[in-house]
């Protein structure tokens, strides 16, 4: 299974804790995790 998260995203994840926002990960990238594939592009949620 691909489980690993761009660097890229990480520091956008990254970036806003430092600010104080709780963010995560979602929608068909999660899909694709779960089901074994690479995602085309990544969402991330936040209240930032």
């Amino acid at each position: 299974m691909i489980k690993k998260i761009p660097q890229q995203v990480i520091d956008v994840l990254n970036q806003l804790a430092k600010a104080g926002f709780e963010s995560y990960v979602v929608g068909g990238c999660v899909r694709d995790l779960i089901m074994n594939r690479e995602p085309k592009d990544w969402d991330v949620t936040t209240k930032a």
